[in-house]
């Protein structure tokens, strides 16, 4: 190995963590457990995705950190971009609130399956605003069952379970 090649190979292992910081991974995960008739959803982002998604959808500047109205805003935000849906058509959300630390954005809600949830779909349309590349990954548990949705904002739904 010459000198040439040893000095670009050792500038290029250097360098990797900087690009790998200057383009960071746009991506959510769920995990959805169905207990019985009902999903309970865990959705977890990053605290500045979500604050620049709240903040586009309710057009003003606020701060995570602070503003009271987080947990409404979050609310509205979940309800409009990650649904279950039955053949009758969209299942309620029931929502049980957010908690964001300087890490970590977790929000909680829940769905009430129908009687027969064969064909009852998912939809995570969550952060698509913010950046095309974003993927949404939801963990489906049940009982021993387990299957995990990968959604792009080309293709963001997918059977509940498989």
């Amino acid at each position: 190995m010459n000198r040439r090649t040893f000095v670009s190979g050792a500038l290029t292992l250097v360098a990797l963590p900087a690009i790998a910081h200057a383009h960071p991974v746009h991506a959510s995960a769920a995990v959805a457990d169905v207990r019985g008739r009902r999903v309970e959803i865990t959705l977890t982002a990053t605290p500045e995705d979500l604050q620049e998604a709240l903040r586009r959808a309710s057009g003003r500047v606020l701060d995570i950190d602070t503003d009271a109205d987080i947990d409404a805003l979050a609310h509205a935000y979940v309800e409009d971009r990650f649904t279950l849906e039955g053949p009758q058509g969209p299942l309620p959300l029931t929502w049980v609130g957010c908690e964001i630390t300087d890490e970590t954005a977790r929000l909680f809600f829940e769905f009430k399956l129908p009687k027969d949830p064969s064909g009852v779909t998912v939809r995570s349309a969550v952060f698509f605003e913010l950046t095309p590349a974003h993927i949404n990954r939801v963990q489906v548990r049940r009982g021993r069952r387990s299957v995990t949705h990968r959604f792009r904002a080309t293709d963001p739904a997918a059977p509940l379970m498989r």
